[in-house]
């Protein structure tokens, strides 16, 4: 969907070449963004996420709200897809938007808006794991109105860092500007559990099937309980539901991974 074309070397030089020549108080500040424009001919914003996803959104903004269109997979897996639609809000260089993705998973996205235009940011998912993403830096968002006169240079926008203290258990602070961390709990991390193939449900350990299929790639799979005498079926919950699935014995079929 997405077609990343070469940089020329040359015009990239001579671009940085003439961004040395120009007073440092000159870059006046961006004080409004665009992302509904995607540049370069690209008909959606790439982003690489630390998790090893890609991810591709195309934003529909409308003064400060934003919607539109993300899909997402699994690197080296681009013919197997996840599709979503975003909601969302921008203000200044920050923006922050919710995927609800197809297969019931829903994803937290925070982002930033650089002073040259490139975009990064953070993610969480229901169960608090995050993960960063970072946009191709041959696409720049679009600036629609800039300070005027240039005052002093604007502070970033904490909303990134307070967005990843909340969602990890912390608490920030305003007239500090940073997160407060309480001692961290003894309780066990929960059993997260991996569906890397898709795989049926059932009403049992070793039941009757359900009807209902765990797609690979879903999100926010946690373990209750192992079925007693097998230890490869596993009472699961996901957002969407909860039941019996069979594991599977590596290696020859393995659907489900957990710690």
């Amino acid at each position: 969907m997405r077609s990343i074309r070469p940089v020329s070397i040359a015009l990239t030089g001579l671009i940085a070449c003439f961004a040395l020549l120009l007073p440092s108080d000159a870059q006046a500040k961006c004080t409004r963004w665009d992302l509904s424009q995607v540049p370069g001919g690209f008909d959606e914003w790439g982003a690489s996420q630390s998790n090893g996803f890609t991810l591709g959104f195309v934003f529909q903004q409308n003064g400060t709200n934003l919607q539109g269109a993300a899909e997402y997979w699994a690197n080296g897996h681009g013919n197997d897809r996840t599709g979503g639609t975003i909601q969302g809000r921008i203000e200044g260089s920050a923006f922050q938007f919710t995927v609800r993705w197809s297969n019931g998973a829903v994803g937290d996205y925070s982002g930033q808006i650089n002073e040259d235009g490139t975009l990064q940011g953070a993610t969480f998912d229901a169960n608090g794991r995050a993960a960063t993403w970072t946009v191709d830096t041959s696409q720049k968002a679009t600036c629609l109105a800039e300070a005027s006169p240039p005052g002093q240079p604007t502070p970033r926008s904490p909303s990134i860092d307070r967005h990843i203290c909340v969602r990890t258990g912390g608490s920030w602070d305003i007239a500090t500007g940073k997160c407060v961390r309480q001692q961290a709990s003894n309780q066990p991390p929960a059993n997260v559990c991996r569906v890397t193939q898709a795989t049926d449900v059932y009403d049992d350990c070793r039941g009757h099937e359900t009807g209902v299929v765990l797609a690979a790639g879903t999100q926010g799979v946690t373990r209750l309980k192992r079925c007693d005498g097998d230890e490869n079926w596993h009472l699961v919950k996901w957002p969407a539901g909860q039941g019996w699935v069979y594991s599977g014995t590596p290696p020859d079929f393995v659907s489900l991974n957990c710690p």
